[in-house]
């Protein structure tokens, strides 16, 4: 893992680091592109870290790539681009 300092797009230096990943090979990304759950996703409570990684000719799905176990991508899409009808049940106290 290599880790530089960089511009942003605000002129300010940000930290980046590179890593090697399984599904998406290497990847770059800075500091203020990490998602954190600091209670982890159900399922998933270990991890806490994240990037969304989108991917040429992947159109409606992006990944969302564990930082904490690189072996983990969980794919994300948006139902209503699948089902045109769906609806999110949700319970009253929501």
């Amino acid at each position: 893992m290599e880790t530089i300092l960089g511009e942003d797009e605000h002129s300010e230096l940000e930290k980046t680091t590179t890593i090697n990943l399984p599904r998406f090979g290497v990847c770059t990304y800075g500091d203020s592109e990490v998602i954190r759950f600091p209670w982890g996703l159900p399922g998933f409570a270990a991890m806490r870290r994240f990037l969304v990684i989108s991917v040429d000719g992947e159109q409606g799905y992006v990944w969302l790539q564990s930082l904490d176990d690189r072996s983990v991508a969980i794919p994300l899409c948006d139902p209503w681009s699948l089902f045109d009808d769906y609806e999110a049940p949700l319970p009253l106290y929501a």
